[in-house]
């Protein structure tokens, strides 16, 4: 929609154009967009001097008057902004909300708007937003991602609007793993960094920190901090790699990255949690019939290895200590700690198998206080999931995405994006 105010002027508004005229509009190097069958022109004069300023806006539509495509020009002198969207065939689909009295089914309408934006011929931006549209009460949710060409902040936005004020969360990311020197390598770094993102992405999918968040109101505060969402800025975006960095976040004493290795035994453990300069965390994506689990029950798992790895590394911390004589308070271990943790070591000492003896495994200190660990991790993300069904429910299915998909939907987009932005020129 263009407002026109003040000193703007309508100059034109043609709709229903057949597209085999487009030619003659003068766009230069702009390719037919798909379905594209007739095409809407307007433009807009503005300020004083509607020659100089003024705005073209085309719109594409398919056969039943769906947008395909929008190009908006706007010149100010020799300054020329383009910003180009793309838009998916609409998919009709519905969710079910829990009333005080009964159950509702919504319909709503899904699309995904992928674009950029250009400033004299060069991109400055890259975006893709997805929208669930409810035909039944007046109300839209939208998820929106932007990567800027000049800068390595990524900025995510997701929305909420209804009859009521709109809710909104609106975090900033920038890469971490390499530093505040980045900007200042030669192109040819910055490329081969981007290439073994693309080629090792679980090894990258921390590489992004939180540097500002903005929330309607405090109640989307915990969505809006949570890493849960940071591995969107990578291809490989499984469910449990994304929960992972929550996690390990809160576990203060592991200092370095922990590994992730999902695999699928049937008959075989949960998880598994090695020790080493790393953590590797092992994830069993089947249980013992040979299913695949649910999230819950990964999610259990996960806090339940990684309390092992917290354990672990607190008893190898109390261990220095204690062979370098200094007290264990100047290792940041508090007095109420170290009782816990000579159990855990002694129960380490004594650990047995389930297979070999189960009774003894579940008594063993050691794994009580891994069950702990993962119940814990399993309530903050039933929490979590609580929230995002509440406020962005029908827009949930794209936090999760497809749990045993190589990757899921919005999985691959900001640093492909990104690449594709500066090395591959995809986007011209």
């Amino acid at each position: 929609m263009i407002n026109i105010k003040g000193t703007n002027s309508l100059l034109r508004k043609e709709l229903g154009i057949n597209i085999s005229k487009l030619v003659k509009e003068g766009l230069k190097d702009i390719k037919i967009p798909e379905r594209a069958i007739s095409y809407d022109a307007i433009k807009v004069g503005r300020e004083a001097n509607p020659a100089k300023h003024y705005t073209n806006v085309y719109i594409f539509r398919d056969k039943d008057g769906n947008i395909v495509s929008t190009i908006h020009n706007r010149i100010d002198n020799e300054k020329i902004k383009q910003t180009i969207k793309k838009y998916s065939v609409p998919e009709d689909d519905h969710f079910y909300i829990n009333t005080e009295s009964d159950v509702e089914m919504e319909k709503i309408k899904r699309q995904k708007i992928r674009g950029y934006e250009k400033e004299n011929g060069k991109i400055t931006k890259c975006f893709e937003e997805n929208r669930a549209v409810s035909t039944s009460k007046k109300k839209m949710e939208s998820l929106r991602r932007e990567v800027f060409a000049n800068s390595d902040e990524i900025i995510k936005i997701s929305h909420f609007e209804n009859k009521k004020k709109p809710m909104f969360v609106e975090n900033y990311y920038q890469k971490a793993a390499w530093g505040s020197e980045y900007n200042n390598f030669p192109e040819f770094v910055k490329e081969n960094l981007l290439k073994k993102v693309l080629k090792e992405p679980s090894r990258y999918a921390g590489s992004f920190e939180l540097i500002d968040s903005k929330i309607s109101n405090e109640q989307l505060r915990e969505i809006a901090q949570h890493k849960y969402f940071l591995p969107y800025f990578s291809p490989d975006n499984k469910f449990i790699y994304r929960m992972s960095r929550q996690v390990e976040k809160e576990k203060k004493s592991l200092n370095s990255a922990s590994k992730i290795y999902l695999y699928s035994m049937p008959n075989k453990d949960r998880g598994f949690c090695r020790n080493g300069f790393n953590y590797t965390i092992g994830i069993n994506r089947l249980n013992q019939h040979g299913i695949n689990r649910t999230r819950s029950s990964l999610v259990n798992t996960l806090g339940h290895e990684f309390g092992h790895a917290d354990w672990n590394q607190k008893v190898i911390e109390y261990e220095i200590a204690e062979f370098s004589g200094c007290p264990p308070e100047i290792s940041g271990i508090s007095k109420d700690q170290i009782e816990k943790i000579k159990r855990y070591r002694k129960a380490i000492n004594e650990y047995e198998k389930p297979e070999e003896n189960r009774t003894k495994y579940m008594e063993n200190f050691a794994e009580i206080m891994a069950r702990q660990e993962g119940r814990k991790t399993l309530f903050e993300y039933e929490n979590l999931d609580e929230l995002v069904s509440k406020f962005f429910p029908s827009l949930e299915y794209l936090y999760k995405g497809d749990l045993n998909a190589e990757t899921e939907e919005m999985s691959h987009s900001f640093i492909e994006i990104l690449y594709d932005m500066r090395y591959r020129n995809l986007f011209e």
